[in-house]
């Protein structure tokens, strides 16, 4: 996970940072991802529970255009998702988010050539 941070790169969309690198990790799916919201924003973990379940099932329900992406370019990565608003948001406002991240992503990568 440190590799993410030290040598990954950044895309942010609103509310929320991906931080994204290239992995080597032996696994069916092309990508692991992991969801972080910040304790110092939010102190109750009911709360920050909520919000990672939202981008999760956003997540969940926008990534098979970036599978098959990663899958015909045979690239492994690994992501991690931060919530960086002060307050709550609704699961639409996550999931448009959400849908611009992977977009910018398969741009990056299709530009970066792994």
């Amino acid at each position: 996970m440190d590799n993410i941070f030290t040598n990954g790169k950044i895309i942010r969309s609103g509310f929320i940072r991906l931080n994204y690198v290239q992995s080597d990790f032996e696994a069916k799916q092309p990508a692991k991802a992991a969801f972080s919201v910040p304790k110092r924003i939010f102190k109750r973990a009911v709360k920050r529970n909520l919000l990672k379940r939202r981008m999760r099932e956003a997540y969940r329900l926008n990534k098979l255009p970036l599978y098959e992406f990663l899958t015909i370019n045979n690239i492994k990565i690994s992501l991690l998702f931060v919530y960086l608003a002060k307050d709550i948001k609704s699961f639409g406002e996550i999931e448009d988010n959400m849908l611009d991240i992977v977009k910018q992503l398969k741009d990056k990568i299709d530009t970066n050539k792994y």
